[in-house]
């Protein structure tokens, strides 16, 4: 196997890796919204689901803390972990959580007290239809602060290689929200304040147990005493800022549709929308399995300069997404009768409206799902600004202004605002394709560094050997110092060697991937990385000498050797790979 399709595998195995827990966990957290959705429609009828989307636009001031706080946050890390700077992931999680429980905490008072006066902006203005949807949104005020917390920590979780983990609490969390659903809807009959009390309580326990596994186990996401700091909170927020868009754009095309859709088709009409509306959260929840899966990836590449691994991560990315699409496509024609019948809407000409309607949107999957990963990719990869303009294209200008003309043509018909939101994805695909070249330039480093050697290799002793003799020839090469020269040859040689002894008493077949850098000011970086079975060898000290005496194949003297030599040392466990750094 040579090099590039070693590497290309290696990839693909991590990219796997963490998709199928990271869209579990997103589907799971969508089929909340749906069961939500399935018990109002069931139980509480089509006023109730006409509350629900108009309530909608305060729910996404959750998604954008969460993308701001969250996505940005580990994005951010992610990066300055590429970059090898570990110590300052510490203050940004802080900061993200400060700042979170700050923002969360004013939102929560001011809600409480303006909740006529939010209601009423987001569309209601019948009066009644104001009293159901403030009996939904008055419990998610009062646990506002939870509510933005458990997205925010199962994202850290995900981006601290335990994707599993964060899985796991999710699915807890929307069994726990699906039994009170119907606990207080079909028991209780409280309503739609018990619907949104069991949201509450699921994401309560999700923020307990999230945070919990994170402060005892995460060696990166930790609290630490900090100066809270504006200017890095501006660094946070920022490549969590074209999500945190996309929702507050949300909000004001989820007003301008409820509104639109009353004119056009009264109550049933923005009941209609409310279906639609959770369906498409469902359709993006798949598609955030694979940019959430991405995400942490693309973050360490970036940090770390690796094109190669950018370009590979990004085409097993684009494939996957847009097959996605292309099933759900299919489902949503096929089946469209009877995904409105389980989300309670399969009778009289409600259900007419909103089958015709599905089929509508079913058409915009795939261009969906390509929007969807190009707006990961650019925010993961330094170009914040494009990202922005391709969401503000995709949910506000095209959407907005294509609904307005097409409403009038067809005459004020409600499935005008369906035709709208298609045409705008397509809109946004010919913006995109006219406008990437021109709006996209090549990022540059004041700090940049220059790849003298690079390699990636299966971590077996006729390949080690054969990589050691090439490190021994860049001395010459590249007119090192002797000095300079021995230490990086003793330091791979010690790293490497001990990490092939251990590997050596299992049957699975490992890899180990090396990059020496020379930064401007003359430094060598030494970067080496292997998909090892997680070890920190900067955690043996002389002190648990008997302990390695025991374990034949932990080379300590060799550890020591470079400790002694390096001016600096650090490990970190990224993206599921053992991360040893140099610095000579």
């Amino acid at each position: 196997m040579n090099e590039d399709t070693l590497r290309r595998d290696i990839v693909r195995k991590t990219f796997y890796r963490f998709l199928f827990p990271t869209m579990i966990s997103s589907v799971s957290l969508a089929v909340i919204s749906l069961t939500d959705m399935a018990i109002v429609g069931h139980f509480l009828g089509k006023e109730a689901l006409s509350a629900m989307s108009i309530a909608l636009p305060l729910i996404l001031v959750i998604n954008i803390l969460s993308a701001l706080l969250g996505t940005g946050a580990a994005i951010f890390i992610s990066t300055q972990l590429g970059k090898g700077n570990k110590k300052i992931c510490g203050e940004i999680f802080t900061n993200a959580c400060f700042f979170a429980l700050f923002v969360s905490l004013i939102v929560m008072i001011l809600g409480n007290i303006f909740t006529k006066e939010l209601m009423y902006l987001c569309g209601a203005t019948d009066p009644a239809l104001q009293d159901n949807a403030e009996r939904y949104i008055r419990p998610i005020l009062i646990g506002f602060i939870p509510m933005v917390f458990s997205p925010i920590l199962n994202t850290f979780l995900r981006n601290d290689s335990k994707p599993k983990v964060s899985m796991i609490i999710v699915i807890v969390a929307g069994t726990i929200n699906l039994i009170g659903d119907v606990f207080f809807a079909a028991v209780l009959k409280i309503g739609l304040s018990g619907i949104a009390a069991a949201s509450v309580l699921a994401q309560t326990l999700s923020a307990i147990a999230a945070g919990t596994v994170l402060l005892r186990k995460s060696s990166v996401f930790k609290i630490v005493k900090t100066k809270i700091s504006l200017k890095l909170l501006k660094s946070i927020v920022s490549p969590g800022s074209p999500m945190a868009m996309i929702f507050l754009l949300q909000i004001l095309l989820t007003s301008f549709i409820n509104r639109t859709l009353i004119k056009c088709g009264g109550v049933d009409g923005v009941a209609s929308y409310a279906v639609i509306k959770y369906i498409i959260t469902f359709i993006y929840a798949l598609f955030d399995g694979v940019t959430g899966a991405v995400q942490p990836m693309l973050g360490i590449y970036f940090g770390e300069g690796e094109k190669e691994n950018i370009k590979t991560t990004s085409q097993i990315a684009i494939r996957t997404i847009i097959l996605i699409g292309i099933c759900l496509t299919f489902i949503l024609e096929l089946f469209a009768p009877q995904i409105c019948e389980i989300l309670g809407a399969g009778e009289g000409e409600l259900a007419k409206t909103v089958i015709t309607s599905v089929r509508i949107q079913a058409v915009y999957c795939v261009s969906a799902a390509v929007i969807a990963f190009l707006n990961a990719y650019y925010r993961c990869t330094g170009h914040v600004m494009f990202s922005m303009l391709i969401i503000i294209m995709n949910n506000c200008v095209f959407p907005i202004a294509l609904i307005s003309v097409i409403v009038r043509l067809i005459n004020y018909s409600v499935y005008s605002v369906y035709f709208g939101l298609v045409a705008s994805d397509i809109a946004t695909m010919f913006f995109w394709l006219l406008f990437k070249k021109a709006a996209v330039k090549e990022k540059h480093d004041e700090d940049s560094s220059t790849i003298i050697f690079t390699k990636i290799i299966p971590l077996e002793e006729e390949y080690v050997h054969s990589l050691l003799n090439e490190v021994e020839k860049l001395g010459d090469e590249y007119d090192f110092s002797p000095k300079i020269s021995y230490y990086i040859s003793i330091c791979m040689e010690e790293m490497v060697v001990n990490t092939m002894q251990m590997s050596k008493n299992d049957s699975r077949k490992y890899n180990v991937d090396v990059k020496i850098e020379r930064l401007t000011d003359g430094e060598i970086v030494i970067r080496i990385r292997d998909d090892f079975i997680e070890f920190d060898p900067t955690a043996k000290t002389a002190g648990s000498a008997l302990e390695a005496a025991e374990e034949e194949s932990f080379n300590l003297l060799g550890i020591g050797i470079v400790k002694n030599v390096a001016k600096e040392y650090d490990y970190i466990q990224t993206i599921g790979f053992n991360n040893f750094r140099i610095v000579l």
